[in-house]
C-alpha cells in the first residue's frame, strides 16, 4: 500500500462509538495492526484521546507502507534475552530529534491520556511519552496531558483481572515462524497497573465525553 488514505463516516448519531481496526502486512511477512477508538460529539470534533503503550515516532506524513519501512529498517536492533526470547523496543529507539520521524503531538488541542509501563520490552512507551509531553510543553498546551506510568508493568494495560503474560509465543503471517517474544512486566505490579489505570481511563473518559 504506497498511498494514504482516509475513511470518511457519515451520519453516525451524536456520541456514536466507533472503532476503526486496520491490519497490514508487509513484503517480509510481518503483520501490524492498529486500533482507533473514537467518539463522536455534535460537531464531529475530536474530544479527547487515550494511548495505551504507543508511540508517536514514525515518518509523519508517510504512507502506511513508508511507515512499516521505517520500522524494519531498524530491525538489526531487535534483541534478545539470557532465555533467547524477542525484544523490540529498541527498533525506535533513541527518540528522533528530525520532526519529520514522529507525530506532532504538540498540535493538539483536545486532552491527550499517555499510558505508559516502564517494563515494556515490545516498545519504547517510556521514552516515547517523555517525548510527548516535551512536544506539548513546547506547544504550550500541557495542561491538555495526563500521563499514567507503571514500574514494572510490561507491554500494553489490559482491562483488570486479564491474565498477564510476560512472554508468549508470537507466530509470524508470511513465514509462520513461531518465536519466543519478551513482553515484560511483574505480575503483581501490572496487575495493580491494570486495575489503576482502568479507574483511572474511565473518570478520564467520563470527564471529556460528558461534560457536565
Amino acid at each position: 500500500m504506497d498511498e494514504k488514505f482516509v475513511i470518511l463516516v457519515q451520519k453516525v448519531p451524536p456520541g456514536f462509538q466507533l472503532t476503526v481496526h486496520a491490519s497490514y502486512q508487509c513484503e517480509d511477512g510481518h503483520s501490524w495492526e492498529a486500533f482507533g477508538h473514537y467518539t463522536a460529539d455534535a460537531s464531529g470534533t475530536l474530544s479527547c484521546v487515550v494511548c495505551i503503550g504507543g508511540s508517536h515516532v514514525q515518518p509523519a506524513d508517510g504512507s502506511v507502507e513508508q511507515v512499516l519501512k521505517y520500522m524494519h529498517k531498524n530491525s538489526e536492533k531487535t534483541r534478545f534475552s539470557e532465555k533467547n526470547e524477542m525484544i523490540w523496543r529498541d527498533l525506535l529507539l533513541p527518540i528522533p530529534t528530525d520532526p519529520s520521524l514522529k507525530v506532532d503531538v504538540g498540535r493538539l488541542q483536545c486532552p491527550l491520556m499517555l499510558v505508559a509501563c516502564e517494563d515494556d520490552q515490545n516498545w519504547p512507551a517510556p521514552e516515547s511519552a517523555k517525548d510527548m509531553k516535551e512536544m506539548m510543553e513546547r506547544a504550550g498546551n500541557s495542561h491538555l496531558l495526563t500521563v499514567l506510568s507503571y514500574p514494572k508493568a510490561g507491554h500494553l494495560i489490559e482491562p483488570p483481572y486479564t491474565p498477564h503474560a510476560r512472554v508468549s509465543m508470537f507466530k509470524t503471517v508470511g513465514k509462520r515462524e513461531k518465536l519466543m517474544v519478551l513482553w515484560g512486566g511483574e505480575t503483581v505490579e501490572h496487575s495493580r497497573a491494570q486495575e489503576d489505570a482502568w479507574r483511572k481511563m474511565l473518570v478520564f473518559l467520563t470527564e471529556n465525553l460528558f461534560p457536565t
